[in-house]
Protein backbone atom coordinates (compact mmCIF):
# COMPACT_ATOMS: atom_id res chain seq x y z
CA UNK A 1 0.00 0.00 0.00
CA UNK A 2 1.50 3.25 -0.81
CA UNK A 3 2.01 5.82 1.90
CA UNK A 4 3.41 9.92 1.58
CA UNK A 5 6.84 9.85 2.54
CA UNK A 6 6.22 12.33 5.21
CA UNK A 7 3.18 11.62 7.67
CA UNK A 8 2.44 7.93 6.00
CA UNK A 9 -0.75 8.98 4.71
CA UNK A 10 -2.43 6.55 2.40
CA UNK A 11 -2.43 7.41 -1.41
CA UNK A 12 -5.80 7.21 -3.20
CA UNK A 13 -6.82 7.61 -6.50
CA UNK A 14 -8.95 9.73 -8.00
CA UNK A 15 -11.46 8.54 -10.15
CA UNK A 16 -12.23 11.36 -13.34
CA UNK A 17 -14.52 11.53 -16.86
CA UNK A 18 -12.31 10.11 -18.85
CA UNK A 19 -13.40 6.67 -21.04
CA UNK A 20 -11.61 3.90 -19.53
CA UNK A 21 -12.68 5.08 -16.07
CA UNK A 22 -16.54 4.43 -16.15
CA UNK A 23 -16.26 0.80 -15.31
CA UNK A 24 -15.30 0.73 -11.35
CA UNK A 25 -14.25 -2.18 -11.70
CA UNK A 26 -11.50 -1.71 -14.01
CA UNK A 27 -10.56 1.27 -12.04
CA UNK A 28 -10.55 -1.30 -8.71
CA UNK A 29 -8.38 -3.85 -10.87
CA UNK A 30 -5.98 -0.74 -11.79
CA UNK A 31 -5.81 1.01 -8.06
CA UNK A 32 -5.00 -2.37 -6.48
CA UNK A 33 -2.25 -3.32 -9.08
CA UNK A 34 -0.24 -0.15 -8.61
CA UNK A 35 -0.82 -0.13 -4.47
CA UNK A 36 -3.30 2.70 -4.02
CA UNK A 37 -5.08 2.58 -0.40
CA UNK A 38 -8.16 3.86 -2.42
CA UNK A 39 -10.48 5.38 -4.43
CA UNK A 40 -12.43 8.35 -4.84
CA UNK A 41 -15.19 7.81 -6.73
CA UNK A 42 -16.42 10.81 -7.77
CA UNK A 43 -20.27 9.54 -6.62
CA UNK A 44 -20.84 7.54 -4.18
CA UNK A 45 -23.44 4.82 -4.10
CA UNK A 46 -24.48 2.08 -1.70
CA UNK A 47 -23.40 0.02 -4.96
CA UNK A 48 -19.64 1.14 -5.37
CA UNK A 49 -19.21 1.64 -1.23
CA UNK A 50 -19.59 -2.31 -1.45
CA UNK A 51 -17.76 -3.18 -4.44
CA UNK A 52 -15.05 -1.31 -3.69
CA UNK A 53 -14.79 -2.25 0.34
CA UNK A 54 -15.09 -5.94 -1.10
CA UNK A 55 -12.12 -5.28 -2.82
CA UNK A 56 -9.83 -4.53 0.43
CA UNK A 57 -9.54 -0.35 -0.49
CA UNK A 58 -10.66 2.62 0.80
CA UNK A 59 -13.35 5.41 -0.24
CA UNK A 60 -13.07 9.13 -0.45
CA UNK A 61 -14.55 12.09 -2.34
CA UNK A 62 -12.53 14.95 -3.23
CA UNK A 63 -15.12 17.68 -3.53
CA UNK A 64 -15.65 21.36 -2.26
CA UNK A 65 -19.95 20.41 -2.64
CA UNK A 66 -21.71 17.51 -3.43
CA UNK A 67 -23.50 17.71 -6.14
CA UNK A 68 -23.83 13.79 -7.46
CA UNK A 69 -25.43 12.03 -4.29
CA UNK A 70 -27.07 12.51 -1.22
CA UNK A 71 -24.80 13.84 1.64
CA UNK A 72 -25.85 10.74 3.22
CA UNK A 73 -23.69 8.54 1.10
CA UNK A 74 -20.70 11.04 0.85
CA UNK A 75 -20.65 10.54 4.56
CA UNK A 76 -20.82 6.74 4.31
CA UNK A 77 -17.97 6.94 1.88
CA UNK A 78 -16.07 9.34 4.12
CA UNK A 79 -16.28 7.20 7.12
CA UNK A 80 -14.77 4.03 4.90
CA UNK A 81 -12.10 6.01 3.73
CA UNK A 82 -11.07 7.45 7.18
CA UNK A 83 -11.59 3.75 8.61
CA UNK A 84 -14.09 5.07 11.27
CA UNK A 85 -16.19 2.06 10.60
CA UNK A 86 -19.10 3.33 8.98
CA UNK A 87 -21.90 1.16 8.85
CA UNK A 88 -22.23 -0.97 5.83
CA UNK A 89 -24.69 -0.60 3.09
CA UNK A 90 -28.38 -1.40 3.02
CA UNK A 91 -28.49 -1.02 6.59
CA UNK A 92 -29.53 2.54 6.80
CA UNK A 93 -33.08 3.37 7.37
CA UNK A 94 -35.04 4.06 4.38
CA UNK A 95 -38.33 4.82 3.80
CA UNK A 96 -40.52 2.25 1.66
CA UNK A 97 -41.24 3.77 -1.85
CA UNK A 98 -44.55 5.03 -1.49
CA UNK A 99 -45.69 3.44 -5.01
CA UNK A 100 -43.90 1.16 -7.51
CA UNK A 101 -42.30 3.31 -10.12
CA UNK A 102 -41.88 2.72 -13.59
CA UNK A 103 -39.87 4.47 -16.51
CA UNK A 104 -39.84 4.48 -20.27
CA UNK A 105 -35.82 4.03 -21.98
CA UNK A 106 -36.09 5.08 -25.13
CA UNK A 107 -32.58 3.33 -27.35
CA UNK A 108 -32.33 6.35 -29.29
CA UNK A 109 -28.63 6.68 -28.18
CA UNK A 110 -26.33 4.39 -29.96
CA UNK A 111 -24.38 4.82 -32.93
CA UNK A 112 -26.47 3.05 -35.10
CA UNK A 113 -29.76 4.37 -33.88
CA UNK A 114 -28.73 7.92 -33.01
CA UNK A 115 -31.16 10.40 -32.18
CA UNK A 116 -28.43 13.38 -31.76
CA UNK A 117 -29.78 16.77 -33.73
CA UNK A 118 -27.91 19.90 -33.96
CA UNK A 119 -29.90 21.49 -32.11
CA UNK A 120 -28.99 19.32 -29.15
CA UNK A 121 -25.49 19.10 -29.91
CA UNK A 122 -25.08 22.87 -29.58
CA UNK A 123 -28.33 24.94 -28.11
CA UNK A 124 -29.63 22.13 -25.89
CA UNK A 125 -26.01 20.90 -24.89
CA UNK A 126 -26.50 21.39 -20.89
CA UNK A 127 -29.30 17.85 -22.01
CA UNK A 128 -26.26 15.80 -22.43
CA UNK A 129 -25.99 12.63 -19.57
CA UNK A 130 -22.62 12.69 -17.43
CA UNK A 131 -21.29 9.55 -19.95
CA UNK A 132 -21.97 11.50 -22.87
CA UNK A 133 -24.63 11.14 -25.86
CA UNK A 134 -24.08 7.74 -26.69
CA UNK A 135 -25.37 4.97 -23.88
CA UNK A 136 -23.80 1.51 -25.85
CA UNK A 137 -21.89 -0.14 -23.74
CA UNK A 138 -21.86 -2.36 -20.94
CA UNK A 139 -20.46 -0.25 -18.40
CA UNK A 140 -22.79 2.52 -18.89
CA UNK A 141 -25.93 0.58 -18.44
CA UNK A 142 -24.59 -0.67 -15.51
CA UNK A 143 -23.76 2.90 -14.31
CA UNK A 144 -27.63 3.26 -15.22
CA UNK A 145 -28.82 0.32 -13.30
CA UNK A 146 -27.53 1.80 -10.38
CA UNK A 147 -28.67 5.36 -10.30
CA UNK A 148 -32.34 4.10 -10.89
CA UNK A 149 -32.02 1.48 -8.03
CA UNK A 150 -30.67 4.07 -6.09
CA UNK A 151 -33.27 6.63 -6.97
CA UNK A 152 -36.50 3.87 -5.95
CA UNK A 153 -37.11 3.39 -9.41
CA UNK A 154 -38.28 -0.12 -9.46
CA UNK A 155 -37.92 -1.29 -13.58
CA UNK A 156 -37.54 0.43 -16.93
CA UNK A 157 -39.80 -0.30 -19.59
CA UNK A 158 -37.95 -0.41 -22.90
CA UNK A 159 -39.09 0.65 -26.44
CA UNK A 160 -39.45 -2.62 -28.15
CA UNK A 161 -39.26 -2.71 -32.06
CA UNK A 162 -40.06 -5.80 -33.59
CA UNK A 163 -38.17 -5.42 -36.80
CA UNK A 164 -35.75 -2.78 -36.02
CA UNK A 165 -32.69 -4.68 -34.24
CA UNK A 166 -30.54 -1.63 -33.52
CA UNK A 167 -33.86 -0.21 -31.56
CA UNK A 168 -33.18 -2.93 -28.92
CA UNK A 169 -29.46 -2.93 -28.13
CA UNK A 170 -30.43 -1.13 -25.11
CA UNK A 171 -32.47 -4.08 -23.77
CA UNK A 172 -29.80 -6.77 -24.76
CA UNK A 173 -27.34 -4.62 -22.85
CA UNK A 174 -29.41 -4.70 -19.42
CA UNK A 175 -29.71 -8.74 -19.50
CA UNK A 176 -26.37 -8.66 -19.89
CA UNK A 177 -25.83 -6.45 -17.13
CA UNK A 178 -24.04 -8.37 -13.81
CA UNK A 179 -26.19 -5.63 -11.45
CA UNK A 180 -29.60 -6.00 -13.25
CA UNK A 181 -31.34 -7.87 -10.67
CA UNK A 182 -31.17 -4.66 -8.87
CA UNK A 183 -34.33 -3.39 -10.86
CA UNK A 184 -37.09 -5.00 -12.93
CA UNK A 185 -37.75 -4.38 -16.68
CA UNK A 186 -40.47 -4.87 -19.05
CA UNK A 187 -40.80 -4.31 -22.94
CA UNK A 188 -43.71 -1.61 -24.58
CA UNK A 189 -44.13 -3.32 -28.07
CA UNK A 190 -43.94 0.27 -30.18
CA UNK A 191 -44.06 -1.76 -33.78
CA UNK A 192 -47.86 -2.01 -35.01
CA UNK A 193 -47.65 -5.47 -36.07
CA UNK A 194 -49.46 -7.45 -38.29
CA UNK A 195 -51.12 -10.66 -37.89
CA UNK A 196 -48.64 -12.82 -40.31
CA UNK A 197 -46.07 -11.75 -37.55
CA UNK A 198 -47.59 -12.36 -34.50
CA UNK A 199 -46.39 -16.00 -34.28
CA UNK A 200 -42.54 -14.93 -34.33
CA UNK A 201 -43.73 -11.92 -32.25
CA UNK A 202 -45.29 -13.77 -29.84
CA UNK A 203 -42.22 -16.22 -29.48
CA UNK A 204 -39.90 -13.44 -29.04
CA UNK A 205 -41.82 -11.81 -25.86
CA UNK A 206 -42.28 -15.06 -24.33
CA UNK A 207 -38.27 -15.42 -24.24
CA UNK A 208 -38.49 -12.08 -22.47
CA UNK A 209 -41.37 -12.80 -20.23
CA UNK A 210 -39.25 -16.13 -19.06
CA UNK A 211 -35.86 -13.94 -18.18
CA UNK A 212 -35.91 -13.74 -13.89
CA UNK A 213 -35.69 -10.31 -13.81
CA UNK A 214 -38.87 -9.42 -16.43
CA UNK A 215 -41.40 -7.68 -14.07
CA UNK A 216 -44.33 -9.18 -12.88
CA UNK A 217 -48.00 -6.90 -12.16
CA UNK A 218 -50.17 -9.48 -9.69
CA UNK A 219 -48.16 -12.44 -10.29
CA UNK A 220 -48.48 -11.67 -14.17
CA UNK A 221 -45.67 -10.45 -16.93
CA UNK A 222 -46.84 -7.32 -17.69
CA UNK A 223 -46.76 -5.73 -21.45
CA UNK A 224 -47.48 -2.60 -22.43
CA UNK A 225 -48.97 -2.02 -26.15
CA UNK A 226 -48.22 1.71 -27.59
CA UNK A 227 -50.40 1.85 -29.75
CA UNK A 228 -53.62 -0.24 -29.15
CA UNK A 229 -56.22 1.21 -32.03
CA UNK A 230 -53.16 0.63 -34.83
CA UNK A 231 -53.02 -2.85 -33.84
CA UNK A 232 -56.74 -3.93 -33.37
CA UNK A 233 -56.59 -2.37 -37.26
CA UNK A 234 -53.85 -4.13 -38.65
CA UNK A 235 -55.81 -7.48 -37.10
CA UNK A 236 -59.01 -6.56 -38.23
CA UNK A 237 -60.95 -6.00 -35.34
CA UNK A 238 -61.13 -6.40 -31.31
CA UNK A 239 -62.32 -9.96 -31.45
CA UNK A 240 -59.58 -11.03 -33.74
CA UNK A 241 -57.27 -8.94 -31.20
CA UNK A 242 -58.64 -10.95 -28.28
CA UNK A 243 -58.34 -14.11 -29.73
CA UNK A 244 -54.82 -13.28 -30.69
CA UNK A 245 -53.85 -12.38 -27.04
CA UNK A 246 -55.57 -15.19 -26.05
CA UNK A 247 -53.08 -17.27 -28.16
CA UNK A 248 -50.25 -15.13 -26.36
CA UNK A 249 -51.40 -16.30 -22.89
CA UNK A 250 -52.33 -19.50 -23.55
CA UNK A 251 -48.60 -19.87 -24.81
CA UNK A 252 -47.31 -18.16 -21.30
CA UNK A 253 -49.06 -20.84 -19.63
CA UNK A 254 -47.48 -23.78 -20.94
CA UNK A 255 -44.08 -21.62 -20.22
CA UNK A 256 -44.92 -21.51 -16.66
CA UNK A 257 -45.91 -17.78 -16.89
CA UNK A 258 -48.84 -17.52 -14.91
CA UNK A 259 -50.46 -14.86 -17.23
CA UNK A 260 -49.97 -11.81 -18.77
CA UNK A 261 -51.07 -7.99 -17.81
CA UNK A 262 -51.42 -5.99 -20.93
CA UNK A 263 -52.03 -2.31 -20.60
CA UNK A 264 -51.95 -0.07 -23.63
CA UNK A 265 -50.86 3.35 -24.06
CA UNK A 266 -53.81 5.42 -24.26
CA UNK A 267 -55.20 6.95 -27.63
CA UNK A 268 -57.90 7.80 -29.32
CA UNK A 269 -59.81 4.47 -29.06
CA UNK A 270 -62.87 3.72 -27.23
CA UNK A 271 -61.87 2.24 -23.74
CA UNK A 272 -64.76 -0.75 -23.96
CA UNK A 273 -62.92 -1.85 -26.80
CA UNK A 274 -59.34 -2.30 -24.96
CA UNK A 275 -62.04 -4.03 -22.60
CA UNK A 276 -63.53 -6.28 -25.35
CA UNK A 277 -59.77 -7.08 -26.89
CA UNK A 278 -58.56 -8.26 -24.23
CA UNK A 279 -56.40 -5.38 -22.38
CA UNK A 280 -56.27 -5.14 -18.37
CA UNK A 281 -55.11 -1.61 -17.65
CA UNK A 282 -54.39 1.87 -19.54
CA UNK A 283 -51.55 4.07 -19.37
CA UNK A 284 -49.98 6.93 -20.80
CA UNK A 285 -46.53 7.96 -22.48
CA UNK A 286 -46.37 12.04 -22.54
CA UNK A 287 -49.04 13.77 -22.29
CA UNK A 288 -48.85 17.46 -24.07
CA UNK A 289 -51.12 19.68 -23.34
CA UNK A 290 -51.22 22.05 -26.53
CA UNK A 291 -52.25 21.14 -30.10
CA UNK A 292 -49.95 21.42 -33.25
CA UNK A 293 -50.95 25.10 -34.90
CA UNK A 294 -49.85 25.29 -38.71
CA UNK A 295 -50.80 28.83 -37.97
CA UNK A 296 -48.43 29.55 -34.64
CA UNK A 297 -44.84 31.00 -36.23
CA UNK A 298 -43.27 31.03 -32.59
CA UNK A 299 -42.73 28.65 -29.83
CA UNK A 300 -43.83 30.13 -26.65
CA UNK A 301 -42.97 28.80 -23.04
CA UNK A 302 -45.18 28.48 -20.38
CA UNK A 303 -45.13 27.60 -16.59
CA UNK A 304 -44.69 24.14 -15.83
CA UNK A 305 -47.63 24.41 -13.70
CA UNK A 306 -49.80 24.23 -16.52
CA UNK A 307 -48.49 20.50 -17.70
CA UNK A 308 -49.31 19.24 -14.23
CA UNK A 309 -52.91 20.49 -14.35
CA UNK A 310 -53.20 19.42 -17.76
CA UNK A 311 -51.86 16.03 -16.43
CA UNK A 312 -54.60 15.89 -13.43
CA UNK A 313 -57.21 17.00 -15.86
CA UNK A 314 -56.20 14.15 -18.11
CA UNK A 315 -56.08 11.22 -15.24
CA UNK A 316 -59.43 12.28 -13.51
CA UNK A 317 -60.76 11.30 -16.78
CA UNK A 318 -60.13 7.85 -16.23
CA UNK A 319 -61.73 7.86 -13.16
CA UNK A 320 -64.57 4.97 -13.12
CA UNK A 321 -62.93 4.22 -16.24
CA UNK A 322 -63.80 0.13 -17.12
CA UNK A 323 -59.35 -0.67 -17.25
CA UNK A 324 -57.80 -0.18 -14.34
CA UNK A 325 -55.30 3.52 -15.00
CA UNK A 326 -51.92 3.43 -14.30
CA UNK A 327 -50.78 7.14 -14.36
CA UNK A 328 -48.28 8.76 -16.37
CA UNK A 329 -45.70 11.63 -15.73
CA UNK A 330 -44.56 13.46 -18.28
CA UNK A 331 -40.64 14.51 -16.92
CA UNK A 332 -40.70 17.30 -19.55
CA UNK A 333 -41.72 18.78 -22.60
CA UNK A 334 -39.76 20.85 -24.73
CA UNK A 335 -39.74 19.60 -28.06
CA UNK A 336 -37.14 22.23 -29.34
CA UNK A 337 -34.52 19.62 -29.85
CA UNK A 338 -35.72 17.00 -31.36
CA UNK A 339 -35.51 16.97 -35.91
CA UNK A 340 -39.42 17.01 -36.27
CA UNK A 341 -40.11 20.22 -34.18
CA UNK A 342 -42.82 22.16 -34.67
CA UNK A 343 -43.64 25.77 -33.50
CA UNK A 344 -45.44 24.70 -30.48
CA UNK A 345 -45.69 25.67 -26.62
CA UNK A 346 -42.91 24.51 -24.01
CA UNK A 347 -42.65 24.02 -20.43
CA UNK A 348 -39.26 25.66 -18.45
CA UNK A 349 -39.06 22.70 -15.88
CA UNK A 350 -37.07 22.36 -12.65
CA UNK A 351 -36.57 19.93 -9.97
CA UNK A 352 -38.95 21.32 -8.00
CA UNK A 353 -41.68 21.61 -10.20
CA UNK A 354 -40.99 17.51 -11.27
CA UNK A 355 -41.03 16.49 -7.55
CA UNK A 356 -44.38 18.20 -7.07
CA UNK A 357 -45.82 16.51 -10.27
CA UNK A 358 -44.61 13.26 -8.93
CA UNK A 359 -46.01 13.81 -5.67
CA UNK A 360 -49.21 14.91 -7.52
CA UNK A 361 -49.41 11.71 -9.15
CA UNK A 362 -48.84 9.29 -5.95
CA UNK A 363 -51.72 11.25 -4.16
CA UNK A 364 -54.04 10.65 -7.63
CA UNK A 365 -53.33 6.88 -6.66
CA UNK A 366 -53.95 7.08 -3.15
CA UNK A 367 -57.32 8.59 -3.82
CA UNK A 368 -58.68 6.52 -6.56
CA UNK A 369 -56.67 3.47 -5.65
CA UNK A 370 -57.74 3.33 -1.80
CA UNK A 371 -58.21 -0.66 -2.65
CA UNK A 372 -54.77 -1.53 -3.78
CA UNK A 373 -52.44 -2.43 -0.38
CA UNK A 374 -49.37 -2.94 -1.85
CA UNK A 375 -47.26 -0.65 -3.62
CA UNK A 376 -46.59 -3.60 -6.20
CA UNK A 377 -50.16 -2.75 -7.19
CA UNK A 378 -49.81 0.77 -7.21
CA UNK A 379 -47.47 1.56 -10.47
CA UNK A 380 -46.69 4.75 -11.62
CA UNK A 381 -45.07 5.72 -15.03
CA UNK A 382 -42.82 8.02 -16.21
CA UNK A 383 -41.94 9.61 -19.41
CA UNK A 384 -39.49 9.48 -19.77
CA UNK A 385 -35.63 7.97 -18.86
CA UNK A 386 -33.36 9.88 -21.78
CA UNK A 387 -35.92 11.50 -24.11
CA UNK A 388 -33.39 14.28 -24.23
CA UNK A 389 -34.66 16.02 -27.36
CA UNK A 390 -37.94 16.59 -25.81
CA UNK A 391 -36.42 17.31 -22.26
CA UNK A 392 -38.31 14.58 -20.86
CA UNK A 393 -35.28 12.73 -19.66
CA UNK A 394 -34.08 11.93 -15.51
CA UNK A 395 -30.19 10.82 -16.37
CA UNK A 396 -27.78 13.30 -14.30
CA UNK A 397 -25.84 16.27 -15.93
CA UNK A 398 -22.99 17.88 -15.74
CA UNK A 399 -24.78 20.98 -15.07
CA UNK A 400 -27.67 19.43 -12.45
CA UNK A 401 -26.44 16.46 -11.19
CA UNK A 402 -28.95 13.81 -10.00
CA UNK A 403 -31.37 16.63 -8.86
CA UNK A 404 -34.13 15.18 -11.25
CA UNK A 405 -33.48 11.76 -9.62
CA UNK A 406 -33.43 12.91 -6.40
CA UNK A 407 -36.83 14.71 -6.58
CA UNK A 408 -38.11 11.58 -7.81
CA UNK A 409 -36.92 9.90 -4.34
CA UNK A 410 -37.70 12.39 -2.63
CA UNK A 411 -41.50 12.65 -3.90
CA UNK A 412 -42.25 8.95 -3.33
CA UNK A 413 -41.04 8.64 -0.54
CA UNK A 414 -43.19 11.08 0.81
CA UNK A 415 -46.36 9.77 2.87
CA UNK A 416 -49.44 10.80 0.26
CA UNK A 417 -50.83 11.92 3.98
CA UNK A 418 -48.01 14.72 4.28
CA UNK A 419 -49.56 16.59 0.57
CA UNK A 420 -52.24 17.57 -0.92
CA UNK A 421 -53.18 16.11 -4.44
CA UNK A 422 -54.52 20.31 -4.99
CA UNK A 423 -51.94 22.09 -6.24
CA UNK A 424 -52.21 25.90 -4.74
CA UNK A 425 -51.74 28.78 -6.79
CA UNK A 426 -47.68 29.73 -7.62
CA UNK A 427 -45.89 31.50 -9.04
CA UNK A 428 -43.21 30.48 -11.78
CA UNK A 429 -40.75 32.66 -13.82
CA UNK A 430 -41.44 31.84 -17.65
CA UNK A 431 -38.07 32.42 -19.52
CA UNK A 432 -37.77 33.98 -22.55
CA UNK A 433 -37.78 31.37 -26.11
CA UNK A 434 -34.03 32.21 -26.61
CA UNK A 435 -33.40 30.56 -23.26
CA UNK A 436 -32.78 26.96 -22.38
CA UNK A 437 -35.10 26.98 -18.69
CA UNK A 438 -32.87 24.41 -17.33
CA UNK A 439 -29.53 25.72 -16.92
Amino acid sequence: MSHTRTGKFPIGFRRIASAWQRDLQTVIDFAKANRFAGIDVDAVTPANIQSIASAGLRIGMVRNFFTQRSFRNCILGLGLFLGLGARAPNTYAHPRPAVTVGVYYFDGWNYKNSHLTKELATRFAYRKPIWGWYDNTEAIMREQIDLAADHDIAFFAFDWFYKTVANNHALHLFLKASNRNRMKFCVMLTSTITPKEWNNCSRRLLAYFKQPTYLRLRGQAFLIIYNPGGLIHNFGGVAAMRKAFGQLRAKAKKEGIPGIQIAGIHSPVNLNNLVQAGYNEVTGYKYRPFRYDAFVLHSRPKPFSELIASSRRKFNTFVGAPLLYIPAITVGCDHRGTNDFRPSDWFPRTPHYLERFVRMGVRWIYHFHHGSSSPAKRVLMLGAWNEYGSDAFLTPTASRGDAYLDAVKRAVATPPNAYSGELPAMREIVKPPHSSGDK
